[in-house]
């Protein structure tokens, strides 16, 4: 028992959240980018801090992105970091 309250507020805040994103308009929408500039793309890989380390033995790409740390409100508008 001591576990499923924690787990089902969790689930709870994470549904919210989803909900909460699902409503929240796109800045920039994706299409925009199909047909923009190396340099527009290059401005946006670094936005979203996207790192790309290609091996060419296994013929595989790393990805990472590590956006930018910004404190915003969480669901019940407590700052969250």
């Amino acid at each position: 028992m001591a576990l499923i309250d924690p787990l089902n507020r969790a689930k709870e805040e994470c549904d919210a959240a989803e909900e909460e994103l699902a409503r929240t308009p796109s800045r920039t929408p994706v299409g925009k980018y199909f047909n923009a500039s190396p340099a527009r793309l290059q401005e946006l890989y670094e936005e979203v801090g996207l790192e790309m380390a290609y091996n060419a033995k296994e013929r595989m790409v790393d990805v990472t992105i590590r956006p930018p740390r910004r404190v915003s409100a969480c669901v019940r508008g407590r700052p969250s970091h």
